[in-house]
Formats: C-alpha cells, structure tokens, sequence
C-alpha cells in the first residue's frame, strides 16, 4: 500500500496533524488509524474534499478530531 506509517509520522515532533484523504502512496484513512494507534493525544484534522458523510463518520470513529471539508466556507470556519 505505499509507505509505511513509521516512515512518515515521528510522534514526539507533531503538535496536531492534518491529513487529506486522498495521499499519493498512502491511504489518509489508514494513515490515520495508525497515527492514532501510535500518538493518542495527537490532534488529527482532516480537510478534504469529500463530503461523504460514511467517510467523516468512519474517519471520527478512527479518531480523527475532525473533519473539515473544502473549499473552506467562510462561516463554516470564521465567525460572521
């Protein structure tokens, strides 16, 4: 599938991630199992372009802190 995880992700030196869906060599799904497995405390963001409501429901129960999708809509992000 790609590269692997441990090749891409060092734990100790994240603040929070964020993660798009659609990688080159490495599905953002798994990608985020497996950050999630490795560094609990991480914040995961993912921002993508799709809208599909299993993939934001899959991603949250993966551990994804959330799920933000673009383009980015000025009052889905800003305040007013």
């Amino acid at each position: 599938m790609g590269k692997r995880v441990s090749t891409v992700f060092v734990p100790t030196r994240l603040p929070a991630a964020i993660l798009d869906l659609h990688l080159p060599k490495l599905s953002g799904q798994h990608l985020c199992k497996e950050m999630k497995a490795a560094a609990p405390s991480i914040p995961i963001i993912i921002l993508t372009a799709s809208c599909d409501l299993n993939d934001k429901v899959i991603l949250l129960e993966m551990g994804a802190d959330d799920y933000v999708t673009k383009p980015l809509v000025r009052g889905n992000c800003w305040p007013g």
